[in-house]
């Protein structure tokens, strides 16, 4: 847990009662307004890997909310940290958060094998033997790696929407190249983009691109990796564009269930993993 260096040391004078503990929706309005997005980083410390989660302070919750600060990061930090402590021990659940992390860090490694397996497909020489030789034998020693195995429907969806990419990414390839050419042409006015394009690209998923949804929701690229909106106009990649017309395709198709980007993302990812298995045997 890491405070904030940017807090100012001076603390705002406050009443000098005991404030009410929040709970339901106030939990979470609490914690919006006192966390930052947490900070995840991984390093190898004498041969050991190390995950280290930090949840920063945000800079300005101690003037937004003093009482607050002053109960949980000043006056009794020792007290604070100590409930930590505890809480890691003995959070009541299925399991305590210090037998369950375990869990959760192996879905996590299972997660970065994927991405592994999709971010270095196609690369020459002989790394890539090295790693369907080593992706085949940790499912091999590991047999819940995959996760997904008991589930045969999600496992069609998620082929499903691999080969959906495979169809869509050429078109949205083109469409890149149409919206640039327009560009360099001297249109650049929104609303005579999605004209011209729409009168060009005559496919089904075309009304999510007139109408700006799929440019709603797009998910960043490793390095930021975040969520981002845009335009027809504005800065977007063809794999970017084309999660998110298969994003809006899904939510028509289940709209009680609405799909996040990553999770579109992250089932693409074993739809492929799972079609070059099957051709591979």
């Amino acid at each position: 847990m890491a405070e904030d260096t940017s807090i100012p040391v001076s603390i705002p004078k406050v009443v000098s009662r005991f404030a009410r503990l929040p709970f339901d929706k106030r939990i979470a309005e609490l914690g919006q307004k006192i966390w930052m997005s947490p900070r995840f980083s991984v390093d190898e410390l004498d041969g050991n890997t190390r995950f280290i989660f930090s949840v920063p302070i945000r800079s300005k919750f101690q003037e937004q909310a003093p009482r607050e600060f002053q109960i949980l990061f000043h006056a009794k930090k020792t007290t604070w940290n100590q409930a930590l402590q505890k809480a890691y021990v003995n959070a009541p659940g299925k399991k305590p958060i210090k037998d369950y992390i375990n869990t959760v860090l192996y879905k996590l490694f299972c997660e970065a094998l994927i991405i592994l397996n999709t971010d270095t497909e196609g690369l020459a020489g002989d790394y890539t033997r090295f790693k369907e030789d080593f992706t085949a034998n940790f499912r091999a020693a590991s047999p819940r790696a995959p996760g997904r195995q008991s589930n045969p429907n999600k496992q069609q969806r998620e082929i499903r929407l691999a080969k959906r990419r495979a169809i869509l990414l050429p078109r949205m390839q083109e469409l890149r190249k149409f919206v640039e050419l327009l560009k360099r042409s001297g249109i650049k006015d929104e609303d005579a983009l999605r004209d011209r394009v729409a009168a060009e690209f005559n496919d089904d998923w075309m009304s999510f691109v007139v109408n700006g949804t799929a440019f709603e929701k797009l998910l960043g690229d490793a390095i930021d990796g975040g969520i981002f909106n845009s335009s027809i106009a504005g800065k977007w990649a063809p794999w970017q564009l084309t999660l998110s017309v298969i994003r809006c395709e899904e939510n028509v198709r289940n709209p009680r269930h609405l799909v996040s980007p990553r999770t579109i993302y992250r089932a693409i990812a074993r739809g492929q993993s799972k079609l070059r298995d099957n051709r591979n045997k």
